[in-house]
């Protein structure tokens, strides 16, 4: 582990570069974003779709597919989806 002490009288600059196990956080958001602007394919829209009270069907393979393989659709993640 390292200390912030190991780190007196240094410059910033000669400081090593740590990569966090959290690093993740921002880089997912980060990604995602650039999906939605470039493609119109929004993965979190179509992970939160599969939430238990987002769904009208149970969790298969088939709605798996159709959830992460299906064109980006103009309007809501439901749209598509068999009625109740």
């Amino acid at each position: 582990m390292i200390r912030t002490s190991d780190w007196a009288g240094s410059s910033p600059a000669s400081a090593p570069a740590i990569a966090t196990p959290l690093q993740v956080v921002y880089w997912l958001p980060m990604a995602g974003t650039w999906m939605q602007v470039l493609f119109g394919y929004c993965m979190m829209a179509r992970r939160v779709s599969l939430l238990p009270w987002n769904r009208k069907e149970r969790l298969s393979a088939d709605l798996l597919m159709k959830t992460f393989i299906s064109r980006p659709v103009r309007g809501n993640i439901m749209q598509g989806l068999p009625p109740l």
